[in-house]
């Protein structure tokens, strides 16, 4: 009964502690900003979301004589210019200081007087060579008021001292989960990460009684077309219902893990109180005997469930609010403007005391069902009653459902319409149902197959399978729970390392450089550091792809790449139509686009530069996706030069010979900007397709609860064997088998059930990742990537883990004294 309870505890701590972190971090009506009546920003790039990339860094700019204009329209009581683009403080380490948030984006902003920047400590900056350190960052580069440090921006390098730290509060937050670290005057922000007079957008004050929508019209009116302005108190109301969004989908996330857990754990509820209820055969037969009715009887069973439930239920709150204060305390340390408290909701409560408590009860429904059945007349005789088998009707029960799931599988595999994808996703899963419920004929398939990696010929490895297939009931809940978590961590393995390889695959194809410089902060690489690049000794070329975002025909805004055309072939590859040398004529066009644009060789487009020019281009070529250069246009590094921002370099394709001399001369050259990273080749594919990596990882941990409560299953089925074969054991003794040999069995059994859970969760999973794969994505079979060091690793973890497992009951069952073993009923 203690690992039932053990079971209750885990799903009830990861229960209420889900519940009571996401509502803690929910935002509440205090975070949004009121101030604003009208936000004024950059129109996004065509595909990106409503609120399109950060403002700024790639968008357009507001002069300050627009902003005069906008502050004297009737009804404005104040318009206040927000200046942001990309700048980074290096901390007291040499490295660069993340700001709040999660994304890893850098950028600065200037100082105003408004709620967006908030003072905590120190003053304001004033003066050019002054920064104020946002909160978060200040913490993490160990920053703070007084201290002298280095910025970094677009511009180049320079010294300045802290003399503020702030909170950074936007009327909507940034799409790439970051904020900016470092804030400067506005003078000094303008020049350092735009260009002066410039703006990335502003935030527009009413006067009292003003109504927003006939001031966001009247403002409307006065903007160029690569502006918009928004109701400021509708942005708003969004932005907190994204954020709760947000919320809700973590929620739902670490739920569903969650759920898992507690799926696994009411198999070994289950399994714990089938063997209970047998080993009480007598008892419960004596009650029925001396009068008790069936419903007595399990309402006695279940009532013992029931406090087993919420006891567990207890404590897991008890532990659910230690671990939800250390996930806010993290968040909050990355946002600040989560509170650190915590917000205890009566939802959280009545949810995980239902959850732990009502699972718990149905767990233990059929095991008490089954006990009502005992005859009274059970109670005179000496040996057990054995119930009545139901292995057939399941068998044949997972037969069918398993003709049903392949039926569903090849459907969704025949066809791309949403019919063939929903049937093909929910027949993957229909047969890991099937596996669980034909998990008593092939787990006995597997037992005897897996016999043959034991050692053989050994009293034990006999035993150990033998008593393995005893119970086939008992062991496939076990293998069960084991078979659940590993097929779920396999399927989502195959399916994340199928779209990394694709990506992976793709950036190797296209990338020819032996090494690349890019920013960690996805800001530029400026044209100072690009110099010393090419400057050491060794480098044949190096190649710079620039970005920024124009306007096409008067009406979509892209964000389009440049390129020397020489480069193409010798540190980048892009499949192409038309000749190099007119690149520098034209434009190349993503084959893609112009076959949606109704494009082909020759026609006219025209772009609309940053300086508002419109220039008219012919399409000289056209080119297939590419990582790096993107799918829109593709110009040339003159035209860039004449109608681009200025800015650096996006990344920097260097071409020489591989080695460490090389590499330390570059390393040694972009030394003094630790916000530039130099890769090999390998390395950049490796960082630039992780992205699933984070959701692997925290996949991985929360399945991780499963397999303990499935490896506390394994405990569970083996200490209750062992106390059921206790007279058995103790014959064994008699007749001269060692407590080494008992060890080995009881072992053996746990490596055996381990070893059969993973291969059909191995099996299993294979065929969700796979379908998923094809289904999801569209891709072919021939692009399915297996991560065999994963499966390798669940393989050695599950042996592992049965030995570990095995421990405590094998030294239980070594320990049992012969004689008063041998009197055991």
């Amino acid at each position: 009964m203690a690992l039932s309870f053990v079971a209750v505890l885990l799903g009830s701590t990861f229960v209420f502690g889900t519940l009571l972190y996401t509502d803690s971090i929910a935002p509440g009506e205090e975070i949004v900003r009121r101030d604003v009546s009208v936000l004024v920003a950059p129109r996004p790039p065509s595909g990106a979301g409503e609120q399109g990339g950060s403002p700024g860094v790639r968008g357009e700019y507001l002069t300050t004589d627009q902003l005069r204009t906008i502050s004297t329209l009737p009804g404005v009581a104040q318009a206040d210019g927000v200046v942001v683009g990309y700048a980074a403080v290096v901390g007291a380490d040499g490295k660069v200081a993340q700001g709040s948030g999660f994304g890893s984006r850098l950028t600065g902003t200037n100082w105003s007087g408004t709620p967006r920047v908030r003072l905590l400590s120190g003053r304001a900056p004033a003066a050019a060579d002054e920064v104020a350190v946002e909160t978060v960052a200040a913490r993490s580069g160990r920053l703070q008021v007084g201290d002298d440090t280095r910025v970094l921006s677009s511009a180049g390098e320079q010294r300045a001292k802290v003399v503020g730290i702030f909170s950074h509060h936007p009327l909507t937050p940034d799409p790439s989960g970051s904020g900016p670290s470092v804030a400067f005057d506005t003078a000094t922000a303008q020049r350092l990460l735009l260009r002066p007079g410039a703006f990335s957008e502003a935030e527009v004050a009413a006067q009292s009684g003003v109504d927003p929508e006939k001031l966001t019209a009247s403002i409307s009116g006065l903007l160029p077309a690569d502006f918009q302005a928004a109701n400021g108190a509708r942005l708003a109301e969004e932005a907190q219902q994204n954020l709760a969004g947000d919320a809700e989908t973590i929620q739902r996330v670490l739920l569903g893990f969650t759920m898992v857990a507690l799926l696994i754990g009411a198999l070994l509820i289950a399994n714990t109180y089938s063997v209970l209820i047998e080993r009480r055969n007598r008892e419960l037969a004596l009650l029925r005997a001396v009068g008790a009715s069936r419903t007595q009887v399990r309402r006695v069973l279940l009532l013992e469930a029931a406090a087993v439930g919420v006891a567990g239920t207890i404590c897991g709150i008890a532990a659910g609010t230690g671990l939800a204060a250390l996930m806010v305390a993290y968040t909050a340390s990355r946002d600040p403007s989560v509170d650190q408290g915590l917000v205890v909701t009566p939802r959280a409560l009545a949810t995980t005391v239902l959850a732990g408590v009502v699972v718990t009860i149905l767990a233990a429904w059929v095991p008490a069902r089954r006990g009502t059945r005992i005859p009274p007349v059970a109670a005179l005789r000496t040996e057990a009653i054995a119930t009545p088998s139901t292995l057939h009707r399941r068998n044949r029960a997972g037969q069918i459902l398993a003709l049903i799931a392949g039926l569903a599988c090849v459907f969704g595999l025949t066809g791309s319409a949403t019919v063939n994808l929903i049937a093909g996703v929910v027949g993957a899963f229909l047969l890991l149902m099937a596996s669980v419920v034909l998990s008593p004929w092939l787990a006995a398939i597997l037992v005897r197959l897996c016999r043959r990696v034991l050692p053989s010929s050994t009293a034990s490895t006999h035993l150990a399978v033998e008593n393995t297939l005893r119970s086939p009931r008992r062991t496939a809940a076990t293998v069960s729970a084991l078979l659940i978590g590993v097929a779920l961590a396999t399927g989502i393995s195959i399916f994340t390392a199928s779209i990394t390889e694709v990506d992976r695959a793709s950036m190797l194809r296209h990338l020819t450089a032996t090494y690349v410089a890019a920013n960690i902060g996805d800001g530029p690489v400026d044209a100072e550091t690009q110099a010393k690049a090419r400057s050491v000794p060794g480098v044949t070329r190096a190649d710079a792809i620039r970005t920024d975002t124009l306007q096409i025909n008067g009406r979509s805004i892209e964000v389009v790449a440049a390129i020397d055309p020489a480069a193409i072939g010798k540190t980048v590859r892009v499949l192409h139509t038309g000749r190099l040398d007119d690149l520098g004529k034209g434009v190349f066009v993503n084959a893609g686009l112009a076959e949606d644009r109704g494009w082909s060789m020759g026609s006219t487009i025209t772009v609309r530069s940053a300086a508002g020019e419109a220039v008219k281009l012919p399409v000289t070529g056209l080119f297939e996706d590419a990582p790096l250069t993107g799918n829109t246009l593709l110009f040339s590094n003159g035209f860039a030069d004449r109608h681009f921002r200025p800015s650096g370099a996006d990344v920097l394709l260097i071409a020489g010979p591989a080695g460490d001399g090389l590499r330390q001369g570059l390393e040694s050259a972009l030394a003094d900007r630790p916000d530039v990273r130099l890769f090999t080749k390998d390395e950049y594919v490796v960082d630039v397709t992780s992205d699933l990596s984070a959701f692997v990882w925290i996949s991985t941990v929360m399945l991780g609860l499963s397999f303990l409560i499935a490896l506390l299953g394994i405990v569970n089925t083996l200490a209750l064997a062992v106390l059921e074969r206790t007279r058995e054991i103790g014959l064994l003794r008699a007749i001269g088998m060692r407590r080494r040999q008992i060890r080995a069995m009881i072992r053996r059994e746990s490596v055996l059930i381990s070893l059969a859970g993973a291969l059909l969760g191995l099996a299993a999973g294979l065929v969700i990742g796979v379908t998923l794969q094809h289904l999801v994505l569209g891709q072919s079979f021939a692009t399915i990537a297996i991560p065999v060091p994963t499966i390798g690793g669940v393989l050695l973890a599950m042996i592992v883990g049965g030995v570990l497992a095995a421990t405590w009951p094998a030294r239980r069952a070594a320990r049992v004294d012969v004689l008063q073993a041998l009197h055991a009923e």
